[in-house]
């Protein structure tokens, strides 16, 4: 569920496509997040945005999450702008990042900081969906297969911007004080073996992930070694498949069928276990058989409007929440890569 859909082949190709495409546009940015949420708490029959809806709404995606971003970091910034600004420039020079450390150092207000961490985060989600514009059809239609070349030039740069992102939230952070939540930050760093925990003082969130934590451990899935509350993302959550995820610390609730269970952790264990797919380009737009397309429609709306990677999460989420069914397990084990 994390901010990688925003660099979906569907942000490039649609400014090329003619009017009428075949691509779904993934409820993951600050714009249709609100929407999605809305629609999965109505008791009516839910109808999916039109084609023309989900052109209108990707076109605006990379200008709402830079207008918003900004603001969000803005705010962050606002107290101990001096001492923030320092921790910055030394996170982004011990990762070599020597031209970016500069230009946060020329800053002088929240305001011109915010606007270069935003401008650069932008330009690196902007290039990922260039370079995935590559396996797309000029009619929206997603290509059969992709190239190594394609898939490791898509991996190198999904990994720089994780970089980017966590040096990011190091600089960022704020230690907790609530000795309920150090309480779990100090669990998930002797138990599950996390190296930089921060939880923003957010009980309720933190509680949440250590449920996820001792679900996902006991079911033998891998663990990551950085886990972020984040005051700087607009989606639920976001795996940046560098050992890192990232939780909104303002999560919106989503109503029954939604996500593949009710579960309060769910978003959480959901972000864990995408380190338990392959991280290319070919896996998530994995063809799924025609027979078991049923299976992946009915699992939950998200599963319905996503590719396949996030289907395989919704079902790995919900086998170890509450158990799947016969169909579902067959979809389980037929995604299950790492079997």
């Amino acid at each position: 569920m994390g901010i990688e859909q925003l660099s979906k082949v569907a942000i490039v190709a649609l400014k090329k496509a003619p009017k009428k495409v075949s691509i779904k546009i993934m409820p993951d940015s600050c714009e249709t997040r609100k929407l999605f949420s809305e629609l999965s708490k109505s008791t009516k029959k839910v109808k999916l945005p039109t084609k023309t809806e989900q052109i209108k709404m990707s076109k605006n995606q990379l200008n709402m999450y830079n207008k918003r971003m900004r603001h969000r970091i803005q705010a962050s910034l606002t107290e101990n702008f001096d001492t923030k600004k320092a921790k910055l420039v030394e996170e982004y020079l011990r990762i070599g990042e020597k031209d970016l450390a500069k230009h946060i150092y020329k800053a002088k207000t929240p305001e011109q900081l915010s606007k270069i961490l935003t401008k650069h985060d932008v330009g690196e989600i902007s290039k990922i969906a260039k370079i995935n514009s590559n396996i797309i059809h000029e009619s929206g239609q997603v290509k059969s297969a992709t190239t190594l070349e394609l898939e490791q030039t898509i991996y190198n740069e999904k990994m720089y911007r994780g970089k980017l992102v966590l040096a990011r939230e190091k600089a960022l952070h704020i230690a907790s004080k609530n000795p309920k939540v150090i309480a779990i930050e100090n669990i998930l760093k002797e138990q599950y073996g996390c190296k930089f925990v921060s939880l923003k003082d957010n009980e309720l969130i933190a509680n949440r992930i250590l449920k996820a934590y001792e679900t996902a451990h006991k079911n033998g899935a891998p663990l990551p070694k950085n886990v972020i509350v984040s005051d700087n993302i607009f989606v639920e959550g976001e795996n940046l498949f560098n050992g890192t995820i990232l939780l909104n610390s303002n999560p919106i609730t989503l109503g029954k069928g939604y996500c593949s269970t009710g579960a309060d952790y769910h978003s959480v264990l959901h972000e864990i276990l995408h380190s338990s797919h392959p991280n290319i380009v070919s896996y998530s737009i994995k063809k799924i058989p025609k027979e078991l397309m049923g299976v992946k429609n009915d699992l939950s709306m998200y599963s319905k409007i996503s590719q396949t990677h996030e289907t395989f999460v919704e079902l790995n989420t919900k086998r170890m929440i509450e158990g799947l069914t016969p169909k579902e397990q067959q979809l389980f084990e037929h995604l299950n890569f790492f079997a």
